[in-house]
Order: C-alpha cells, then structure tokens, then sequence
C-alpha cells in the first residue's frame, strides 16, 4: 500500500457528517494525512491549501445508467425508495434530479457551488471547470481507461505498484434506453462532454511521455493484476480489520 490508514480519510455517506468529522480531527492528526479520498465536490483546497485533486471521468451517458443501476440495487437509498414509489425511468429520474442523477453531474462537481443544480449549465462550464482543476494541477483520468489512469497517477505522484480489484459493480442491471432517451441525456450532459473534452488533450500528453518511457508497462501491470486480483480482496478485508482494531484501541479519529 502506499498509504496507512493512518494517513488516509474517507468520505462516506452522509458526507456533511463525514465533513464534520473531517473537520472535528485535531490538528496534529490533519497534519498526517497524505490521502482524503471518497466523493467531495471541488472546494478542500479552502482548507487544505496543498491538496491536489485526483478525479476519473466517465462518459456521461454510461454513468447514468451505472448511477441507476446503482441506486436500485441499494433499497435503503433513499433515491432508491423514490424511484420505485414513482417507478422513475432513468430519464424521468434524471429530469427530476433524484440523488445524484442530475444533469451534468461531473462538471457540478469539479466547479465551485457547482452543487446548485437549479443552476443550468452549458458547454462553457465544462471549458470553465476544466481550467479550474487544470490551475490546481489536478489529475483527470478516464473510467474507460482505467489502467491507464491509475498508472498515470501511479508515475505523477510516485507511487509503488498500484494493483487493484474491483469492488461495488452493480449486481442487476436496471436501466433501459431507447435511442431518444440516449440523445436526450446527452443534449443535457453538454458541459461533460466539454470538460472531457479539455481533460482528453491534457491526458494524451500525459500518457505519451509515460509510454516512451514504459514501452511495456502497461501490458505488464495488466498481467501483474490479474494474478494479484485472486488473494487481493481476501488480504484488503483482513488488513481492514485489523486497522480498525488499532485504531479503536488507541482511540485515534
């Protein structure tokens, strides 16, 4: 791993009261942290003048449906429970903001007060939320190409081999589209497609200089993966455990 526990915090939901406990960690614990991670709109650079931000987009329509999916698949959400009383489409869900299936949700997040979704956005937010995390010296990686991503980051911020395995992919799939139902969602997810966009350019650049240098890399770490994706689970829940008990037993957090 290339942080402890001890140097992480992660956002959980509710996030105000995982932000109130954030905010409750006494200085020299905050001092420690080297990762906060979890879903947290733009903006912890107010506190943590240093932070820099690591984000994966994803093509807007395909987080919709994986939002749905999502969603429907945990019915203590409280998104779930209203989708089903008013047995929501996907597209009605999204007219009506439900959770966090609004319209161009990728750019609310990476813009500040972005989070006002009565605030309608157009392409030139998503060029405006771009330069925002480009001026923080942000890394944008891409859900489609997630191994590409991580080994971008992995390099960008000299990290040791970051093998993984994947965790909380939906077990039903929900979500059907016709073909008008796509283009509508994707009239009203022009600001994604923009900051995409910008976030392609500077990812392409990025990813060249690594592959000169690791003309194999990727093709190794693929395969390094998938051998170390059978035990990986199975060693993250122990650890986890352990973790836990520590720090329960010298009352940190």
């Amino acid at each position: 791993a290339n942080y402890t526990p001890f140097e992480c915090f992660s956002f959980h939901t509710p996030r105000k009261q995982s932000y109130q406990k954030l905010m409750s960690i006494k200085t020299r614990n905050k001092q420690c942290l080297r990762m906060i991670k979890g879903h947290w709109p733009l903006g912890l650079h107010e506190t943590f003048p240093n932070v820099r931000y690591i984000t994966f987009l994803r093509d807007p329509v395909r987080r919709y449906v994986s939002a749905y999916n999502y969603i429907l698949n945990h019915p203590n959400f409280l998104a779930c429970q209203v989708i089903k009383k008013e047995r929501l489409t996907l597209r009605q869900a999204v007219e009506k903001r439900v959770g966090v299936l609004t319209d161009n949700t990728q750019t609310r997040w990476c813009t500040l007060g972005g989070l006002d979704i009565d605030r309608h956005l157009t392409a030139d937010d998503g060029r405006n939320a771009w330069r925002e995390l480009e001026s923080r010296n942000s890394l944008v990686g891409f859900v489609e190409l997630f191994d590409e991503s991580v080994l971008m980051c992995a390099s960008e911020l000299k990290w040791k081999t970051p093998l993984y395995y994947q965790r909380n992919v939906s077990k039903r799939s929900f979500a059907t589209l016709t073909q008008d139902d796509e283009e509508w969602l994707k009239e009203h997810s022009q600001a994604d497609y923009a900051l995409m966009e910008c976030a392609k350019k500077d990812f392409a650049t990025r990813w060249s200089r690594w592959t000169e240098a690791n003309p194999k890399g990727l093709e190794t770490f693929r395969r390094l993966n998938a051998r170390n994706s059978r035990w990986t689970r199975c060693e993250y829940t122990v650890r986890y455990i352990a973790w836990r008990l520590v720090w329960k037993a010298l009352g940190r957090w």
